[in-house]
């Protein structure tokens, strides 16, 4: 296996103001809440990427090894190369946003919505000496019916969308590559139930849809440039409880389903059916805090991530895992209290996640943590 090493500099800057109203009023019967308001930022950074030389070696930028013995110990020295990213960006982002929720009636509710986004990225490339830039316009409308049979019981369908811009890693650069494509849109309709088992206990259910196009997919035969009109269809369940079982049980449950595919034939290994890398089929967690005296509480967590795929060409999996977390909390008096969590209680091997077939990131090992705090 080969050894690489690179390190990114990536110091920012950021100013946002955000400005939200909101006004209740009555037509005849029905009832509105009228919420409005805008959203100004600016970001300014530089994203500098140096690769590591192994001199030891005829100061390549890779170290052949055995991957059953794979530690270099000699010395690594970062340089600079051309292909390495070296860009100053300066993001401006406007936004402005009105809905009205409408009480019909006291067991039927619309909700209609829409948001306007403007994102003007422009950024200069060190290594090229040209400066790029985009501005992306688009317009987000949500709408929902949401019936409330009893008080503490809400039955509601949903539909929205959502776009993300597709300027590049972190929206830090841009390349003739990115420059052309147009944003990721997200399409979701859902429906759902939210149920206030108690008055500190609350439920809820959703079945929903989400269809995604404009998903930008890697030429292979043109290093960074782009298929421009990739797709996916995300189809999925997810319920959750959250909230005081008991005056002194604290619990958050959460589970998943999700049936991630690649709708559009995009390169000759990422093909309709194929699943999205990173989602998995089945995922569960589950954290509970109980209080056992007015000094002490304690904590247990679960997590379980079913199997996935370290990209969408589906030809490298990552296991499925089980994770157990724990946590023990003191009040040592009204000013200070402590905790001490424990990450990973078995040191279970895993993988996390992953940026391709070949760079793949194991998960943490049994981790301590011990906090102290004082409340003035």
């Amino acid at each position: 296996m080969s050894l690489n090493a690179y390190q990114n500099d990536t110091p920012r800057e950021n100013a946002f103001n955000q400005t939200d109203f909101i006004y209740k009023t009555a037509t005849g019967p029905v009832f509105h809440t009228v919420a409005f308001g805008t959203e100004f930022g600016r970001e300014t950074g530089l994203s500098r990427r140096d690769s590591g030389i192994f001199p030891d070696i005829g100061n390549r930028a890779f170290d052949v090894v055995n991957p059953f013995n794979p530690t270099y110990f000699g010395p690594v020295l970062f340089t600079h190369l051309p292909s390495d990213a070296n860009s100053k960006y300066r993001l401006n982002i406007a936004s402005g946003y009105v809905q009205d929720q409408i009480e019909a009636t006291r067991w039927l509710q619309f909700f209609l919505g829409a948001r306007y986004d403007s994102f003007d990225l422009s950024a200069f490339d060190f290594n090229t000496n040209i400066n790029r830039s985009r501005v992306d316009e688009k317009v987000s409308p949500r709408v929902a019916i949401i019936v409330k049979p009893i008080d503490n019981l809400s039955i509601y369908t949903a539909y929205s969308t959502s776009f993300l811009p597709a300027s590049g890693d972190q929206f830090s650069a841009l390349s003739p590559g990115t420059l052309i494509l147009q944003p990721q849109k997200f399409e979701n309709t859902e429906v759902g139930v939210k149920w206030n088992i108690q008055p500190k206990l609350l439920f809820t259910a959703a079945l929903y849809e989400l269809n995604r196009t404009n998903v930008p997919i890697a030429d292979p035969n043109n290093p960074g440039f782009f298929f421009p009109s990739g797709a996916n269809q995300i189809r999925g369940f997810e319920t959750a409880m959250t909230g005081y079982v008991t005056p002194d049980w604290q619990t958050t449950f959460g589970y998943a389903y999700t049936d991630a595919r690649v709708t559009s034939d995009t390169s000759p290994t990422i093909v309709s059916g194929n699943r999205v890398q990173l989602v998995p089929f089945n995922q569960f967690a589950w954290w509970n805090k109980y209080q056992i005296n007015y000094r002490w509480a304690a904590s247990l967590g679960i997590i379980y991530f079913s199997d996935s795929f370290a990209s969408s060409d589906d030809t490298v999996r990552l296991p499925g895992f089980w994770r157990f977390d724990a946590g023990l909390f003191a009040k040592i008096d009204e000013t200070w209290s402590a905790q001490l969590n424990v990450e990973n209680i078995f040191n279970t091997g895993y993988w996390a996640t992953a940026d391709g077939n070949n760079n793949i990131s194991p998960g943490q090992g049994r981790t301590f943590r011990v906090l102290a705090r004082a409340r003035f």
